[in-house]
């Protein structure tokens, strides 16, 4: 799944909607400021993974490994088990 991009503007208003979506959709929303990104909206699952990622490996590794081409999202047990956490 690609991530959403909105501005800021547009999630201050909608802001409810934006955070339903992440929490129970599995979305993920880049906030963007005069058209630059300063944000990401993503389950709290996914934030947790990759603050134990950044603990625990090197930001080139994390990056390796959470990039996907198409913009999918993986599932956290997937990504640990490929990592032998």
């Amino acid at each position: 799944m690609a991530a959403d991009e909105m501005t800021i503007t547009e999630f201050r208003a909608d802001a409810f909607e934006t955070i339903n979506r992440v929490v129970y959709q599995g979305a993920r929303t880049v906030l963007t400021r005069r058209g630059k990104p300063v944000a990401v909206l993503v389950p709290y699952d996914v934030g947790e993974l990759v603050e134990r990622l950044l603990d625990l490996i090197d930001l080139g590794d994390v990056v390796s490994i959470l990039d996907d081409p198409e913009g999918n999202s993986r599932p956290a047990e997937e990504i640990f088990e490929e990592l032998g956490l």
